[in-house]
């Protein structure tokens, strides 16, 4: 928790500096990069209002794809955090596109299994599909990390329905 005010400390000084200097194109790319810090900080502190004050601070200054859909990502898993799943499903969904669009497999992949996991909470119907489909992209590309993260979606996707398919992710996660 101290490396965390540390961290909140360091990049509100920034934002100081930043904002003393003068000529705003020089320091929009600084500018995104902070606020898109305090957003993730805010978020671990467990005040998400701020968090997402930082966020849409963000959108505000950008319209670099990129960056928006990076934020998109961000917002979603807060409204994750807060429970609001179809507001999380909806943020996933923007970044997911994006990142389809641009042939960002692993980012792509990533979105997609953020989709099924929120999904699976709400018990959407397309929960294990999406589930599926960004193992499939994540193997294809073999990233280990995000199968074992794929892994243990499914697992807990399966944790109350089948539980032999439960253990068996979970059992194949253990041996990445």
């Amino acid at each position: 928790l101290g490396s965390l005010y540390d961290s909140e400390s360091s990049t509100v000084k920034a934002m100081s500096y930043l904002d003393g200097l003068k000529g705003t194109d020089t320091i929009i790319e600084p500018r995104i990069g902070i606020y898109n810090q305090l957003g993730m900080i805010y978020r671990q502190f467990e005040d998400y209002n701020k968090s997402l004050e930082y966020y849409d601070k963000v959108l505000g200054i950008t319209s670099d794809s990129s960056h928006i859909a990076q934020i998109n990502n961000n917002k979603a898993s807060v409204y994750k955090d807060l429970k609001r799943y179809e507001l999380a499903i909806a943020e996933y969904n923007k970044a997911y596109k994006f990142y389809i669009g641009q042939e960002k497999t692993l980012e792509a992949a990533r979105a997609l299994d953020n989709i099924g996991n929120v999904q699976s909470i709400v018990k959407d119907s397309m929960a294990l599909v999406n589930l599926e489909r960004a193992l499939v992209m994540k193997e294809k590309i073999n990233h280990v990390s995000g199968i074992y993260t794929s892994y243990l979606h499914l697992a807990e996707y399966y944790k109350n329905k089948d539980n032999i398919k439960a253990l068996l992710y979970a059992e194949k996660s253990l041996l990445i």
